[in-house]
């Protein structure tokens, strides 16, 4: 692994600036080196460890050396690096990508110069938690309508609930029937089982 030791680098007069976004847009992290004179560039967030953000080494992108959530959605907005421009594009950011980023040019063979140091914020689109809302809602609703649909059906399919709950008759009636109609059941099933053995 390719790790720059904090050590090794020192710092330019930076800008520091702090950028919002929405979920799911595409980010420009802006930064100008004092010259284009660099044959390196990097890009991490403290919280990474040693995995960075970007790295580009000689002028050549090392994709194996980028924290995973990064991979195929970071790139320089100018490739060549012309005029000192390093400014980073992140692609369809989302809350996780909320940190401070830090931009490192590399000048000399041994002299790293940290030039950039970026807050970014990202922030869920204004409405998401009424749509979640309101898809909970229908949900709920959905739920409610299939409860029904299956009660309805079990009902039907045991006639006896029907009787024992029948507005039209007096519920002693309903019990002694239903009493009835369980004991000749029960009945039933011991001669079916008999004649089983």
């Amino acid at each position: 692994m390719y790790f720059i030791p904090f050590n090794l680098y020192t710092r330019f007069p930076f800008s520091d600036q702090t950028k919002t976004a929405e979920s799911g847009q595409d980010v420009t992290l802006p930064c100008q080196a004092p010259n284009n004179n660099m044959i390196g560039v990097t890009w991490r967030r403290a919280d990474l460890g040693g995995e960075y953000v970007y790295l580009n080494r000689k002028r050549v992108p090392q994709p194996q050396e980028q924290h995973p959530s990064f991979k195929n959605r970071v790139d320089l907005q100018d490739k060549q690096m012309k005029d000192g421009d390093v400014s980073l594009i992140l692609k369809k950011v989302t809350t996780n990508d909320t940190g401070t980023y830090e931009c490192l040019v590399f000048e000399e063979e041994t002299h790293w110069t940290s030039v950039c140091n970026i807050t970014l914020s990202v922030v869920d689109p204004p409405g998401s938690f009424g749509l979640i809302v309101g898809l909970s809602v229908i949900l709920l609703f959905l739920f409610c309508i299939s409860l029904v649909v299956i009660c309805s059906r079990q009902w039907k399919k045991y006639p006896i609930l029907k009787k024992i709950y029948d507005p039209g008759r007096s519920p002693m009636t309903n019990r002694s029937q239903v009493m009835s109609q369980t004991k000749s059941n029960s009945c039933a099933l011991q001669h079916l089982s008999v004649f089983t053995l």
